[in-house]
């Protein structure tokens, strides 16, 4: 039985707890702060374990990470609401922005809770939210209804309950949208300090899908120790560019790192090229940490150094030079977001945006008035033809964005 400290707002069912989150310490804090109090813990790292989880023990509530490796937190919440619509889902993350709070309340979540959280407020949300949850299935039984949603073009629609989850097509602008779960509902909101979230230590890298050449397998870099380029599985260690699977969380990651440069020129054209996270050097000779034997490369050509701010290049004496849009390297010159370096007649582009806090906010804050503005009206705002794993990726990059210029203007060095 849970610990009667705690309040009981209903009939609603609330022992059996699953968390799906990759990082250890998180997991430990949590089962720290529940288990004292009765509730039975249950762990899943990524979408197929949570899935596991719930076909063999169903649980109460669901505290779920947004930013997972794979599919992220937003698509599995997606799928198992879709599912299971009487599992309460919370969704825990340090992305503190709008638009990701409206996506998680579009994808069936429940409840948002930025992390850190304060350990009393956790279980009372818990309860809060499974309560909202036993309710609006309980109004649902007794009652049909209908889903009130609004197409991104304005049309005001609406759908039977039965309806739910289906895909049907604007009449006023000819998108195909999808019917949401549910029309608005009690959605459960705990910010922590703004200023207390995010990490130092980005690696959103680590969030990249490869391919391995030689046996097809499949693998993330967050599961690889050590050699990024060793597949663990059949062991082949892969040459030249990485075979990077385009998936929305992989594109995501590799903008928001600033250690990626797109070839312009030659074999390569259209290929990336991930610089590790320390200083490298470019050039023709055996000693070289990058080599390429174009002729007008020289042997210790130039240096690369990725930072929070870009990529800080030097050149070492080359005969063709060094440049930056144009502009020939003469000192230690910041390669930033967008821009072209030109090694002898070699050219690449680091991939990536170079907006400030503020603008970037701005951009967020866009799609978020406009919702808004529909739930005001009581009907939900759905963006026709975007894929939730496309806007997740982007909600989770504009969070990557937004913390590593937060501490970069601030002063401090953010890794890639």
């Amino acid at each position: 039985m849970l610990n009667e400290t705690l309040p009981e707002y209903t009939k609603a069912p609330l022992e059996k707890v699953l968390l799906v989150d990759d990082d250890p310490a998180w997991i430990a804090a949590t089962k720290e702060a529940l288990e004292p109090l009765g509730f039975e813990v249950s762990i899943a790292k990524d979408g197929g374990q949570a899935q596991g989880v719930v076909r063999m023990r169903q649980p109460d509530l669901i505290l779920m990470e947004a930013i997972l490796a794979g599919e992220s937190g937003f698509e599995i919440c997606e799928k198992l609401k879709q599912q299971h619509r009487r599992i309460a889902i919370i969704m825990v993350t340090e992305i503190n922005l709008d638009s990701a709070r409206n996506l998680a309340e579009r994808v069936g979540a429940d409840g948002y809770l930025v992390k850190p959280w304060d350990p009393k407020v956790l279980p009372e949300m818990m309860r809060e939210v499974a309560d909202n949850v036993w309710r609006m299935m309980e109004d649902e039984k007794n009652d049909q209804g209908v889903i009130r949603f609004e197409c991104q073009c304005g049309n005001r629609i609406k759908e039977k309950m039965s309806n739910r989850g289906k895909h049907t097509t604007c009449e006023e602008c000819n998108e195909r949208i999808q019917v949401p779960d549910q029309t608005i509902h009690a959605f459960v909101v705990r910010d922590s300090n703004p200023s207390e979230t995010g990490k130092v230590g980005l690696q959103p890298l680590k969030f990249v899908t490869i391919k391995c050449p030689s046996c097809s397998t499949f693998y993330r870099l967050s599961n690889v120790q050590g050699n990024w380029r060793k597949c663990p599985r059949c062991g082949t260690e892969q040459g030249g560019s990485l075979s990077i699977v385009g998936a929305p969380m992989s594109r995501a990651a590799l903008e928001s790192s600033l250690r990626v440069l797109r070839v312009l020129s030659g074999k390569s054209k259209g290929k990336k090229m991930m610089l590790p996270e320390s200083k490298v050097v470019f050039g023709s000779g055996p000693k070289c940490h990058i080599r390429h034997g174009a002729s007008t490369v020289s042997e210790q050509h130039c240096s690369l150094e990725p930072t929070g701010k870009g990529v800080l290049v030097e050149d070492l004496g080359s005969e063709h030079g060094t440049w930056i849009n144009s502009k020939r390297v003469s000192e230690k010159t910041l390669l930033k977001a967008g821009q072209v370096l030109q090694i002898g007649a070699l050219k690449f582009r680091l991939i990536g945006e170079d907006l400030s806090v503020e603008d970037e906010m701005k951009r967020v804050q866009k799609w978020s008035a406009k919702e808004g503005k529909a739930r005001e009206k009581g009907v939900r705002l759905i963006e026709g033809g975007q894929a939730t794993g496309a806007e997740a990726a982007q909600v989770i990059q504009q969070h990557w964005n937004i913390t590593r210029k937060r501490f970069v203007e601030s002063g401090a060095v953010a890794e890639g």
